[in-house]
């Protein structure tokens, strides 16, 4: 791995991201990106007049590099770590910058806070994270306001036909193996499913077997629910989760609703990190 990507809206969201970006740069000895996109701001009494561009951005990179000297770990002592942090300051759309950024192949992970507020463009940024996590070609980190980072002990991974590709099987083994967690590969039932479980478990169970036996645990069940997502929060808290990874595919419009919505709702409603990985088709 080389760069984490941390965009910030400066705030506490974002800071909540930035801090947690860093705990794993330090644990994979990775360089962090601190970005900002904008756009200029028109005076609503003169719309139609709008500030100049040379004039916002020497403004927008002090407050990112203020942001950036000021926003220390609990376990920083007020003291900046270890950690390379670079910043850009840009003009554009969050959502589409980020994605282009993702195709650079230097940049390994995207880590966002799932909300995020200030001006309308900023109270935006939940609507962003949601974009990116589906549309990046690189693995997107959500962090919830406020979550702390932990040793990922318990992982929770969503079953079904998406998330069986084998390249994706085998990066939540590595991730695994790295930290050592125990892996919960969950499949939460639905109507008319595609593929049976029982052949769902096979391709898992080959996957972690593949080389020998894993270094780590993993279970497999089936859950059901009055909803995907009520579901898997009640499996999260029950059984201690500090990891929460999806599969979203690369899809046409129609075929990707049910993750849009899967994804930005369990990013608004769960207190543990979503790592999405993307499959294309």
């Amino acid at each position: 791995m080389k760069k984490i990507i941390v965009p910030t809206d400066f705030s506490s969201a974002s800071k909540t991201a930035y801090v947690y970006a860093r705990e794993l740069a330090k644990k994979w000895d990775l360089k962090i990106e601190l970005v900002h996109y904008f756009l200029p701001q028109a005076d609503p009494g003169y719309p139609k007049v709008h500030p100049l561009v040379k004039d916002s951005i020497p403004e927008k990179i002090k407050a990112l590099n203020q942001f950036r000297n000021r926003t220390t770990a609990p376990n920083d002592s007020g003291v900046a770590i270890a950690v390379d942090v670079k910043t850009r300051v840009e003009l554009g759309y969050p959502s589409e910058e980020l994605v282009k950024l993702s195709n650079d192949p230097e940049v390994d992970l995207i880590v966002m806070g799932t909300t995020g507020e200030g001006n309308v463009l900023n109270k935006l940024f939940g609507s962003v994270s949601s974009f990116v996590s589906r549309k990046a070609n690189c693995p997107v980190l959500l962090v919830p306001k406020g979550a702390k980072f932990q040793n990922f002990t318990n992982v929770l991974y969503t079953s079904n036909y998406d998330s069986t590709d084998k390249a994706i099987l085998t990066k939540v083994k590595d991730l695994a193996a790295y930290f050592q967690s125990s892996v919960h590969f969950i499949h939460v039932e639905e109507e008319n499913e595609i593929i049976p479980f029982a052949d769902l478990e096979g391709e898992i169970f080959d996957t972690m077997f593949e080389g020998g036996e894993p270094s780590f645990s993993f279970y497999m069940s089936s859950i059901s629910g009055n909803t995907v997502e009520d579901s898997l929060n009640e499996y999260i808290k029950n059984n201690d989760i500090d990891l929460t990874v999806m599969v979203c595919p690369h899809r046409s419009f129609w075929d990707n609703i049910f993750h849009k919505s899967l994804t930005k709702t369990m990013a608004m409603t769960t207190d543990v990190p979503i790592l999405v990985y993307h499959i294309d088709y």
